[in-house]
């Protein structure tokens, strides 16, 4: 059950990084496209 819930942990906190850096990847390219 504890491992269960540990991969279950895991998993949502990569989707969230993930998530997190496609943000930061799209406001990287609304920022080179404003400027340039």
């Amino acid at each position: 059950m504890l491992n269960y819930l540990g991969n279950l942990l895991e998993s949502s906190i990569a989707k969230i990084s993930n998530t997190y850096k496609y943000e930061i990847l799209v406001q990287i390219k609304t920022i080179n496209t404003s400027t340039w």
